[in-house]
């Protein structure tokens, strides 16, 4: 049985049941996490990803799972859309570990048993490096390096899933 999860600051639930997002700033810019809780096998294919063709013997954790989002919000009526978002120089990087802590700090009041979440297509070529790269280093996969370097407890990380191999599977210990 689910249990009930009363939201405070910094998350919003007011945009509906099963939607959550956490904003935050990054040198005088606002961005916004957003956490949408799937049910089932259909949402996950909505998103490009068929979860047991990608991982045949996953189950849906009881402690639930969760897609993430990331975005730059201009106000909170005009977010852009969960598409890519461009970050000059060291942006990049602090922007993304604030999306960690934000996923952490999701974690540790919802006590959640998956993530799932894609890297965004540069459709504009304006990046170096590919997302899938960055996503695939913070999450320690394809390196010699074997830890990532932001942890949930008890991790494991899928990559390469579904249609074009840019989403990613993270379960906890709650799994």
């Amino acid at each position: 049985m689910k249990r009930e999860i009363a939201w405070e600051e910094p998350f919003d639930d007011s945009y509906g049941p099963g939607f959550i997002t956490r904003m935050f700033v990054v040198s005088g810019r606002v961005y916004a996490v957003g956490f949408e809780e799937i049910y089932n096998d259909q949402q996950l294919v909505n998103k490009g990803i068929h979860i047991n063709a990608d991982i045949p013997d996953f189950q849906f954790p009881d402690a639930g799972m969760w897609a993430v989002a990331f975005d730059q919000v201009e106000t909170a009526e005009a977010w852009g859309g969960y598409n890519h978002v461009r970050l000059p120089g060291l942006l990049a990087g602090k922007v993304l570990l604030k999306v960690a802590r934000s996923i952490i700090e999701h974690y540790y009041v919802s006590n959640a048993g998956a993530y799932v979440f894609s890297a965004a297509l540069d459709r504009e070529h304006e990046r170096n490096v590919d997302l899938v790269s960055i996503y695939n280093g913070f999450l320690g996969l394809g390196y010699k390096r074997t830890k990532p370097l932001v942890a949930l407890p008890n991790m494991k990380c899928y990559g390469n899933l579904g249609e074009g191999g840019r989403g990613y599977v993270v379960t906890t210990e709650s799994y």
